[in-house]
């Protein structure tokens, strides 16, 4: 129905344009304004639903404007009108009045932040489906228009991030002064830089540091967790397998425990039933030293393929056999002196 230049209110079922539906939307907020721009993450619970700390400002300047389009985009919600009809102008950035007589919204002018055009085809069987309609979500004019912020994107406290070397080198991972690691974790295209490690058996207070630590090189997987899922808190916890880097004891040695550096230097304790021994060894095992526990015949081995083996002690070096002989065999000169008596 709509008001004519008699005053009467007549009804238009043809060649009307105009709106057909209106809902009206009030938000109201109890207690004052909680608004974090600093907090990571927001210290109280009334301001939990909204937090502001992603993304994180880099200087006061832009944590005030941030601040201040966050919560006009927030005010901005308070009082919107949905109106729906065959308006199809009615995009958003449109503005207009409407009558005061619709009942649900008060009237005045509106301007259109979001709308929707719907179409619905229809069919040869009945051509007069075919049908439009427009759906338009206004606010009222003196409202200031700011565009509501994205969508937190999802954070687990646990993730896998990419170690990375700033000079690019293959070799060597970027570690600063602390020793923290330059990273890049898979929903941003930047790196990083000074992302904490755990360590473990580490002591504070020492005239040395004290611990243990294994380099991570560069594009090696990590896990990473965040404190209080607080990504500007985060710190690598470990190392994530992966094909590239297997674990170093799988199903074929699951008795074994086993350390061992990027030039293979190992130490390993084996727990194999009957045979247990701890293995001490270089590269290749060229250098290696085994304490064999074997029930029935314990020994020690020690081979140095490569190079010499040097003994020497400040006193006394003593050699001792209970029941076999030792025996000393060399393929070349050997050479035995004291300076006193041999």
């Amino acid at each position: 129905s709509v008001t004519d230049k008699d005053g009467l209110v007549h009804e238009h079922k043809t060649g009307f344009v105009g709106f057909t539906q209106c809902q009206s939307h009030h938000r109201f907020r109890m207690g004052g304004s909680q608004v974090h721009m600093n907090a990571h993450p927001p210290t109280s619970v009334s301001s939990a639903q909204r937090s502001y700390f992603e993304p994180a400002a880099h200087n006061p300047a832009e944590q005030f404007e941030r601040t201040g389009n966050l919560e006009l985009a927030y005010q901005q919600g308070k009082n919107e009108v949905t109106l729906v009809g065959n308006v199809a102008e009615a995009n958003a950035g449109y503005s207009f009045s409407l009558n005061g007589k619709l009942g649900t919204a008060k009237g005045g002018d509106y301007t259109c932040i979001r709308s929707k055009q719907v179409y619905k085809q229809g069919c040869a069987n009945d051509p007069k489906q075919v049908a439009y309609h427009s759906e338009s979500v206004c606010v009222p004019r003196g409202e200031p228009i700011r565009i509501a912020p994205p969508e937190h994107s999802p954070k687990p406290m646990v993730f896998t991030a990419t170690v990375r070397s700033l000079s690019g080198s293959k070799t060597n991972p970027h570690l600063d002064t602390q020793g923290q690691y330059a990273t890049q974790v898979h929903f941003d295209n930047q790196v990083t830089e000074s992302v904490k490690r755990l360590t473990q058996y580490a002591c504070r207070g020492q005239k040395q540091p004290t611990g243990l630590h294994f380099p991570l090189l560069p594009d090696s997987n990590v896990l990473i967790g965040c404190m209080n899922n607080d990504p500007d808190q985060s710190y690598i916890l470990g190392f994530a397998l992966n094909d590239t880097q297997p674990s170093v004891v799988t199903s074929a040695n699951n008795a074994q425990n086993v350390l061992c550096s990027r030039g293979q230097n190992l130490l390993m304790f084996d727990d194999t039933l009957h045979t247990p021994h701890i293995v001490l060894q270089t590269l290749a095992g060229n250098q290696h030293l085994v304490l064999h526990g074997d029930k029935k015949q314990p020994y020690i081995h020690w081979l140095a393929q490569l190079g010499a083996m040097n003994i020497f002690a400040a006193k006394d070096i003593q050699l001792g056999s209970v029941k076999s002989a030792i025996r000393l065999l060399t393929n070349k000169t050997f050479i035995a002196s004291a300076k006193q008596q041999l």
